[in-house]
């Protein structure tokens, strides 16, 4: 019977019966690698012997018994001192404690011997930081020079605050930033960061300069405010005052004149579309050069134009108004002289004596002289006729953009003042010249000098440099275009109350506290480009840049992470409250927050350059979606499970996205190269409406709550709300904008030349 089994078994197959020559040590692995318990699969596939004493360590560094695996072999256990969970921290005596392997056992390793002063070591859960016990906290009757201009530290309370301070208004120590619309405002460069073309008035305490987008800004005993915003097809070039002030006159494009009598602007045309390329004016009359060449005057209230004998475009014009003449400058050393006692004007060519392009005129209407100035180094004087003016330091390859002066009856004298596109300032006095002195910076476009006690120099940027007195000797300081901020910045984090930091350019990171932007790069030196950051809190930050750049502040300190991951440019980083992720050309790099370990990640092969990361978190912080967008219209999903990508729907197109966040819907927004917004839904993009056209690239979208911002070239900063975007500062700066964030104080902008932008 016994026999006969076994016969229906074999032709069965035999499955009953089990013939293992597989998983014993010796023997060869089983299926999948396996082996038996106590052996692991080796060399050769064969399993060995694993777990007991001195033998390797089996599958996930077990050993068998009381053994302990220890560099990958097994030995008797170890008796730890220290039992602490790795990763963990604590407070000792107002420092940081961090659980770290150190050999086989555990152990507490100071991080931070003493939180800074000011600050509290606070545990929570398995962390510990140095938390502000006065957040952005000041030294008792400490002068600050913020962004809000010149305050003063008091004493309150628990903690101290900060108190309005009367400034200088004659030299101020802090100017504040100038006020673009109810909300808007500049913080870097101040009062603004456009470059100044042109400055009218007549007293140093209120006064008035144009920037190139058009914008006039007045200043008035302190604040600086936008008064006149640009229209398009309309921007303003140049300004004019007479009457101490009370009139100011402004001309632009399409023949527009805006005057500002009663403290209102009122919109005027010349009768013509020309582009009107200067303005003066007098007690009675104002003057226009034209870009045809032709003088338009304005008597009583009506424009007339008329011709001056050339159609060749006029640079600038000045009044001498005792003698009822104008003169008019051009290119090729072009001058005209008009004689405007009767209307129609008489008009002559004269002989300037030099082929050089002239920049600017200025007539002294108590010595009947008319000055000159312009390229290779020309300044011209005309008494009976053109002569030149020898200025020793002063060489052709300077361009004198700008000449004023005034004359003083008490001294009987007259001060001719000149500035050179490069920064040389140049003070003649009695015709002898007095002062040539190097300013501190180059780009200059025009000089204004009202009274003795006053001499402004205005520049590219937002650039103003003063001197209380023309023959003061004193050295110039800025009255504007601070920079508190040199670089240019790409990115820009909050931790609450307005406390940012900014990075960029050249390893520049800077600190935003007590509204004042100051430089913070303690710890680890870099000359690597900061391109990104992001922040887990006030004690971890992290930032990332060129040639695989990880620095993470803690508590004030800077220190570098990942290093030998990557030397590849990584140009996001996004974090949840689990892990950190980095982003580069070829690879992703993740850190657990727990172990603090970090480990790279590949992207698919030929992933098209990527550019950014966007991140999706529960209510709880933590990632629910992790997307890379990039070049080729590339969008692809990281699984969070299993290291996976999941390229997104085709969007049918080939171009770049710069930038990538979630909406409050869970939406996807993507901001591309070609100045265009995309709205992914499931499975479907969208291409979103935008007010105007614009070719200009967007670089970053800032989420704000319901709303969304948008940023880039050009200056470009638009407001998503609901569906709709808006245009929230046109013409303010040229600049680049690179990045935002939004926090309790509003709006923060970031750009290049060390552009600082607040929406509250």
């Amino acid at each position: 019977m016994r026999l006969f089994l076994l016969t229906v078994c074999c032709l069965l197959g035999c499955s009953g019966i089990t013939t293992k020559l597989c998983g014993a040590p010796g023997q060869p692995c089983c299926a999948e690698s396996t082996c038996d318990a106590n052996a692991s699969c080796g060399v050769n596939d064969l399993c060995e012997a694993c777990g007991a004493e001195s033998q390797k360590c089996c599958a996930q560094d077990t050993c068998s018994g009381t053994f302990s695996c220890v560099s990958g072999a097994c030995v008797t256990a170890l008796s730890c001192t220290v039992t602490c969970t790795l990763g963990t921290a604590r407070c000792l005596n107002n420092g940081i404690e961090t659980c770290t392997a150190v050999g086989v056992c555990p152990a507490w390793r100071t991080t931070i011997a003493a939180c800074p002063s000011g600050a509290l070591c606070t545990v929570t859960g398995s962390a510990a930081d140095c938390v502000e016990t006065c957040p952005g906290a000041c030294m008792p009757d400490a002068l600050l020079c913020t962004t809000d201009g010149l305050r003063r530290c008091v004493a309150s309370g628990a903690c101290p605050t900060l108190a309005s301070e009367t400034d200088n208004t004659d030299v101020p120590a802090c100017i504040s930033g100038g006020a673009i619309t109810a909300e808007l405002s500049w913080e870097s460069p101040t009062p603004l960061g456009a470059d100044l073309v042109d400055i009218a008035g007549e007293l140093s305490a209120s006064y008035w300069v144009l920037d190139e987008l058009g914008n006039i800004v007045r200043y008035a005993l302190g604040p600086w405010e936008f008064e006149v915003r640009p229209t398009v097809g309309k921007k303003m070039k140049h300004l004019a005052s007479c009457g101490q002030g009370s009139i100011v006159f402004a001309a632009g494009e399409a023949g527009t004149v805006l005057r500002r009598s009663g403290g209102v602007w009122t919109e005027e045309n010349v009768g013509s579309n020309v582009v009107l390329t200067d303005i003066t004016c007098d007690s009675t009359r104002a003057y226009a050069s034209s870009a045809d060449g032709r003088l338009f005057v304005r008597n009583g209230s009506t424009w007339a134009g008329y011709p001056t004998g050339t159609s060749q475009p006029f640079n600038t014009l000045t009044t001498l108004f005792s003698a009822q003449k104008i003169y008019l400058g051009g290119q090729s050393g072009l001058i005209i002289a008009c004689d405007v006692n009767a209307l129609p004007p008489t008009c002559t060519t004269e002989a300037s004596g030099t082929l050089s392009d002239i920049n600017s005129l200025w007539g002294d209407p108590f010595t009947n002289t008319v000055y000159a100035g312009g390229d290779e180094g020309t300044l011209l004087a005309r008494g009976a006729t053109w002569l030149p003016l020898a200025v020793t330091g002063l060489t052709r390859t300077d361009r004198i953009v700008s000449v004023t002066g005034l004359y003083d009856s008490s001294l009987n004298q007259t001060t001719l003042v000149a500035v050179t596109e490069g920064g040389k300032s140049i003070i003649r006095r009695s015709a002898a010249v007095q002062d040539v002195v190097q300013l501190p910076e180059g780009g200059f476009t025009c000089a204004w000098a009202p009274n003795e006690d006053t001499l402004l120099y205005a520049s590219r940027h937002g650039g103003l440099w003063f001197r209380p007195g023309l023959l003061s000797n004193i050295p110039f300081s800025a009255r504007g275009g601070r920079k508190p901020i040199s670089a240019d910045l790409y990115a820009v984090v909050s931790v609450g109350q307005g406390r940012l930091f900014a990075v960029g350019e050249g390893g520049a990171r800077y600190r935003r506290q007590n509204n004042t932007w100051s430089i913070d790069a303690l710890g680890v030196a870099t000359t690597a480009t900061l391109r990104a950051l992001a922040a887990r809190s006030a004690g971890e930050i992290y930032a990332v840049g060129t040639e695989g750049t990880v620095l993470v502040r803690r508590f004030g300190t800077w220190v570098a992470e990942a290093e030998g991951l990557t030397t590849e440019a990584l140009v996001a980083v996004v974090l949840d409250s689990e892990r950190v992720w980095a982003l580069g050309a070829t690879r992703l790099l993740e850190k657990n927050l727990t172990s603090g370990v970090w480990r790279a990640i590949p992207l698919p092969p030929a992933t098209p350059y990527p550019t950014s990361l966007a991140l999706r978190k529960d209510v709880n912080g933590k990632a629910t979606e992790l997307v890379v967008a990039g070049e080729d219209c590339t969008v692809l999903s990281f699984s969070l499970t299993d290291d996976s990508f999941t390229p997104g729907p085709a969007c049918g197109t080939r171009f770049a996205f710069n930038a990538a966040a979630f909406a409050s819907s869970g939406d996807l927004i993507l901001g591309a190269e070609t100045g265009t917004i995309h709205r992914r839904t499931g499975a479907t993009y969208t291409l979103e409406a935008l007010p105007g056209m614009s070719l200009d690239a967007f670089y970053a979208l800032v989420p704000d709550g319901s709303s969304m911002f948008a940023m880039g070239q050009g200056g470009r900063l638009l407001r998503r709300v609901g569906t709709s975007w808006m245009d929230v500062a046109p013409s303010v700066t040229k600049s680049e904008l690179a990045a935002g964030v939004a926090d309790e104080e509003g709006l923060f902008v970031v750009g290049t030349r060390g552009l600082v932008l607040r929406r509250q």
